[in-house]
């Protein structure tokens, strides 16, 4: 038996060919006036005697030059290569050649007519012909251009204003009251600038999903997923949301500041890298913090983060990595590099033998 299709909200394709002719002109009128740095752009079909010639435009280019441009629109359900070329035609009667010929479609066209079309126009004398169909109409109306959405199609987009609006206004609230609740207000001033995380009234938090329902018991994830609730030790806010640190790693850095992530017991040109330890630090925007609770509980004794594990399944937008002998002094993202090496008992042997003298020597 056949599973029912679920259904799901779409968006209808937007009806060009609703407009009449002389307001499809007026509508690409429109879409073509923050194109070019335009001299002068007149719209001589509305006098209705055009002469192949919908809209004409003078545009000023570099060293005081101008471009003459030629648009000519067609309000039809289909679009064939005789139809591309035949405006062509029209928009070169008396010319021999011309610098751009712009034809605008209320409807798709082929890859085999598009081609056509351009070929009959560089034949025909023209420098730089081009093309707007439907599709690429309605890309610039829904990306650049929703004034025209809502003027000619009563499409408004408010609600998608009003949804920002309200994030940012939660972003900012969650900042100040976190800043609020959990800021030193007398730390060691010289301790923070070397440690971020002393700025913070508490030294860790404990994470939690809001679709938690396992705390206070033991939650190991699996299925690629990580736990719905865990503790982390603070470290910092950021630009965009709160920083927590994960743990320390092995990494390999040269002098150009390009580096990787490598296992303890990996082999690698110790000429051309340091080894150095790294902490990485995940950063919780704002709007993945639902809520807190500040006073916590009697389990852990730290504050409760709720976050909405809404990037891949984790609260984090982004990892960065940080230097642990070297305060503030990060890895930049762009110069990580995939480390493929192969495990070395060698190097692991010695490792561990440092680790017995550490020891012995406490």
């Amino acid at each position: 038996m056949m599973s029912k299709a679920i259904p799901t909200r779409t968006t209808n394709r937007i009806r060009l060919t609703d407009l009449e002719d002389k307001r499809f002109e007026d509508f690409s009128l429109a879409l073509a006036y923050p194109i070019a740095n335009w001299i002068s752009l007149s719209h001589i079909g509305r006098t209705g005697n055009d002469d192949g010639v919908d809209i004409k435009g003078i545009e000023s280019i570099e060293g005081g030059l101008t471009r003459e441009w030629i648009i000519q629109c067609k309000r039809v359900d289909r679009a064939s290569s005789a139809l591309a070329k035949k405006a062509v035609n029209e928009a070169m009667k008396d010319r021999d050649c011309l610098d751009v010929f712009l034809l605008i479609l209320a409807c798709d066209l082929s890859k085999k007519a598009r081609e056509d079309y351009h070929l009959h126009a560089v034949l025909k004398g023209i420098k730089n012909p081009q093309i707007w169909t439907l599709s690429e109409i309605e890309a610039r109306l829904y990306n650049e251009r929703k004034d025209l959405l809502f003027a000619y199609f009563g499409i408004s987009h408010a609600h998608e204003t009003r949804r920002a609006e309200t994030a940012i206004r939660k972003n900012i609230s969650m900042k100040q009251r976190m800043h609020r609740a959990f800021r030193n207000k007398t730390p060691d001033l010289e301790r923070a600038r070397r440690e971020p995380r002393h700025q913070f009234t508490c030294s860790n938090f404990i994470i939690r999903s809001i679709d938690d329902s396992s705390y206070p018991e033991v939650d190991v994830g699996g299925n690629g997923h990580i736990s719905s609730w865990f503790k982390v030790e603070t470290w910092d806010y950021y630009w965009n949301g709160l920083e927590v640190c994960l743990g320390a790693e092995s990494a390999i850095v040269d002098e150009e500041g390009n580096w990787a992530l490598v296992r303890f017991d990996d082999d690698f040109n110790e000429e051309k890298y340091t080894e150095v330890t790294v902490i990485r630090i995940g950063r919780i925007p704002f709007r993945n913090i639902i809520d807190f609770d500040d006073d916590g509980d009697e389990y852990y004794g730290c504050p409760h983060i709720f976050c909405s594990f809404a990037d891949g399944g984790m609260p984090y937008e982004s990892m960065v990595f940080e230097l642990a002998e070297r305060a503030h002094q990060r890895l930049e993202p762009d110069k990580e590099f995939t480390f493929v090496g192969q495990k070395s008992d060698r190097k692991m042997q010695k490792k561990l033998e440092d680790a017995r003298k550490r020891l012995v020597n406490q």
